[in-house]
């Protein structure tokens, strides 16, 4: 959401789509979800930049080599997630947060079979519970941009700041307005190893 915030284009575009496909008379149901094309980019787009896990853990079941460096069985192996995902040899500008980029069909996908984007591991090792975290974060994510219109408190100070292996958070609550007026504020956090979403809401003379 953060990510959505500092950049207004991307946040109005998928905003948009939202409006379009769902309408402003009723609320988003699990059906929409398929026909939202630019909500998954975006999504995608924020996996590349803040996975769930930044580093993976690994152990070699046997002798291997790699890049000729020889590597032992038994061996702890740490697969930095985040840098997979940020490495200028596999992504254009990947600094730039740019949702746009996954509306080409040759784009990779996070399932686990392109190994420059493995938000959720890969192969045999991946999580298990994918499917099932992405359909209660895609619930919840359209109906929060499609039922608020947010902003920025201090628009310099909501970058996302990372506790490796622990949390991802904002340093600062996301101000949203609901459609009667009244501002709420919600500070996410995910927590590594718990895998549950925690929301903390303070509203302003909303019941």
């Amino acid at each position: 959401m953060a990510e959505l915030l500092h950049s207004p284009e991307e946040l109005k575009r998928v905003q948009d789509e939202l409006a379009d496909v769902v309408g402003l008379d009723r609320r988003v149901e699990e059906s929409d979800l398929d026909k939202l094309t630019y909500f998954h980019c975006a999504l995608k787009e924020t996996l590349s930049f803040h996975p769930p896990i930044p580093l993976f853990l690994h152990e070699t079941a046997e002798d291997a080599a790699v890049s000729g460096q020889f590597i032992p069985s038994m061996t702890r192996v740490i697969v930095n997630v985040y840098a997979i995902g940020q490495d200028p040899n596999y992504w254009k500008d990947p600094n730039t947060f740019r949702p746009s980029r996954f509306l080409d069909e040759s784009s990779p996908n996070f399932k686990g079979s392109d190994f420059e984007f493995i938000p959720f591991g890969s192969g045999r090792w991946s999580c298990p519970a994918m499917q099932l975290g992405l359909y209660a974060l895609n619930l919840a994510l359209a109906h929060l941009l499609h039922s608020f219109t947010w902003e920025l408190p201090q628009r310099d100070a909501t970058k996302i700041r990372t506790k490796a292996g622990e949390k991802f958070k904002s340093n600062v609550p996301l101000k949203v307005y609901s459609p009667c007026g009244n501002p709420v504020y919600l500070r996410p956090a995910l927590e590594i190893g718990k895998t549950k979403f925690n929301f903390t809401i303070q509203t302003t003379g909303m019941q």
